[in-house]
């Protein structure tokens, strides 16, 4: 029964996604009137080209890559060098860190005080609103602080017999040994990069920092948007036009930008499973 349940909810959650396939490649006439469910009635490229001609998106996706790339290294070199001195119980303040640091994952300033903040130290419309805050996550700290704490001490003394300082020891020892750990957080933080869109929505105006989920989201909340991407280029061609609809565009842009994530998230799953199973044993 367990196993029915399961490979029901499978088949429903894979369903979401093959139907955005399955609109991506159907003419709008046969999407809009419901004759795709399985597979295109008539299988064409049009909402694929549709979408790439719109020269918005390039720039898009290239600040949300840049965006990825420099995000998840930033945050998670910062994360680990905190969650290096906070596995050390010789460190002063150590309590009062951890209190501090974990009530403000139940508690925050709100949106209001968030975005006069922002404005004072000039993030607003600024690249670095996006790697900034974004610098350290204290649910991950706590993940890779339990992940240190598990290395034997023994090793750890090793080290420092042999003349590592703090800095060397986390470089050289501590680093090789967390593999599976920072793999696990990297990929928190590029899903997180990738898919988040509520940053470029509040904290900025200008198009050229766009993100590519930010221009999915209008996609899909503005159809007049859709209507003059359709109108433009070459898709001026009658032709053309009558395989495309707003709704089969939306489908082929949601495939298009869900398509990078998808292409690495099978190769690094593994590491995903590690990271949520880290504390969760103990011998």
């Amino acid at each position: 029964m367990i196993m029915l349940v399961l490979f029901i909810i499978c088949v429903m959650t894979f369903y979401i996604f093959w139907y955005c396939v399955v609109g991506a490649f159907s003419t709008g006439d046969d999407f809009a009137n419901g004759k795709n469910w399985l597979w295109p009635a008539n299988f064409t490229w049009a909402n694929i080209r549709s979408v790439l001609a719109d020269t918005d998106i390039y720039q898009a996706f290239f600040i949300s890559f840049l965006r990825t790339i420099i995000g998840t290294v930033t945050s998670v070199l910062f994360t680990l060098t905190v969650a290096y001195g906070m596995s050390d119980p010789t460190l002063k303040f150590r309590k009062f860190y951890s209190i501090f640091m974990i009530f403000t994952m139940f508690f925050s300033g709100g949106l209001i005080p968030t975005f006069i903040l922002y404005d004072n130290i000039g993030l607003m419309d600024n690249f670095l609103v996006y790697i900034i805050p974004a610098l350290f996550s204290v649910y991950n700290m706590i993940l890779m602080r339990t992940s240190i704490s598990e290395i034997p001490k023994a090793v750890l003394e090793a080290a420092w017999v042999d003349g590592c300082g703090k800095y060397r020891t986390l470089w050289n020892v501590v680093m090789p040994m967390s593999k599976g750990v920072i793999a696990a957080i990297s990929l928190f933080n590029a899903v997180g990069h990738w898919n988040s869109y509520y940053d470029t929505l509040m904290f900025t105006s200008d198009p050229e920092l766009q993100t590519a989920q930010f221009y999915l989201y209008n996609m899909i909340a503005k159809a007049e948007k859709v209507n003059e991407m359709l109108s433009q280029g070459i898709f001026s061609n009658p032709n053309v036009v009558m395989n495309v609809s707003s709704q089969s565009v939306r489908m082929a842009a949601v495939l298009i930008v869900s398509l990078p994530i998808l292409v690495v998230y099978p190769f690094v799953q593994k590491h995903l499973v590690k990271g949520v199973m880290i504390g969760s044993i103990k011998e």
